[in-house]
């Protein structure tokens, strides 16, 4: 809430591992994701700097990283039945991975989307920052009648230039948006 407010905003949470030391770091960054990926630093000291908003059904996540590995394993699938969709908007720097077998790369404008239902690695180039809106399938299967066979795949046409714009609109609006509007 903004001081002498009484209207509250979207709820968020921060995460950053900035202020800590060494291997704090990691073991911050392991206990937020620990459950559902495998992230694997490629530079020291590592850092991470996201926010994560709450807008109804939907999750917005505004993250900023030193290059790391993140990896969806058939072991964390059959553990943890996570069964989301990302679709990630590259704001800085550059990805490669693959996703099922089907090859991708990322830069700054793409979209990917990625499955959690399914196997996936990615390997940041560089420091990256991105925007990504992650749903339940429920969600992703009225949005596209087959979501499965977007897993892996990465979008850099008008349409997805389209929806670039959007979320970098939005962005900035996040913190000061009133709950309510938020669904």
């Amino acid at each position: 809430m903004i001081e002498g407010s009484t209207e509250e905003f979207i709820p968020s949470t921060e995460f950053s591992t900035l202020h800590l030391i060494g291997p704090e770091r990691l073991q911050a960054l392991a206990g937020l994701v620990s459950q559902s990926l495998e992230t694997i630093p490629l530079s020291e000291p590592y850092e991470i700097d996201a926010n994560i908003y709450v807008l109804g059904p939907l999750y917005l996540l505004d993250s900023r990283n030193t290059p790391l590995i993140t990896r969806r394993s058939p072991e964390a699938i059959s553990r943890d039945f996570f069964d989301y969709f990302s679709i990630q908007l590259t704001r800085e720097g550059r990805a490669e991975g693959d996703a099922d077998g089907r090859r991708m790369e990322t830069g700054p404008g793409d979209l990917a989307v990625l499955d959690t239902g399914r196997c996936f690695e990615i390997r940041d180039l560089e420091p990256r920052a991105g925007l990504t809106v992650i749903m339940d399938r429920d969600i992703m299967t009225l949005a596209h009648p087959s979501p499965e066979n977007l897993h892996g795949q990465v979008f850099n046409s008008a349409i997805s230039g389209l929806l670039a714009d959007y979320l970098e609109a939005l962005r900035p609006k996040l913190a000061r948006t009133p709950a309510r509007a938020a669904g």
